[in-house]
């Protein structure tokens, strides 16, 4: 499979906290795929929990502000495109072209809506 996508991440602050969110477009669909992680992903060393998020609007590729409902506030601090190597109910492998994000990253199922995010082993032959 390639197809090619975009992707942001988005450092969302509510109430003095923040996490980041990672946002991808879907094969097909018309929502982003969306998760929550405490950390950059463009940071990862290795694995990161990563929570699976209901899916988004579009319009989160490039907004940044406050979001309705009191729901904290986005900023953009990495964008991009990738190419879907595996898009599967358990595991998703892309290849991301971004600023900081790059190379194949892996995201896998644990349970229910948590998830691994990590580099793919693919990624050592960069």
């Amino acid at each position: 499979m390639t197809t090619v996508g975009r992707f942001v991440i988005l450092l969302h602050t509510c109430d003095g906290r923040e996490h980041y969110d990672l946002l991808t477009e879907q094969p097909g669909l018309d929502l982003l795929a969306a998760w929550q992680t405490p950390c950059n992903p463009s940071e990862i060393t290795g694995a990161a929990a990563c929570t699976r998020l209901p899916d988004h609007r579009r319009e989160y590729l490039s907004y940044e502000g406050k979001i309705s409902r009191q729901r904290g506030e986005v900023e953009r601090v990495d964008e991009g495109e990738f190419r879907v190597l595996v898009w599967s109910v358990d595991l998703i492998i892309l290849d991301f072209l971004g600023r900081g994000l790059k190379g194949p990253h892996q995201f896998k199922r644990l349970t229910g809506e948590g998830w691994a995010l990590e580099r793919s082993i693919a990624d050592d032959t960069r």
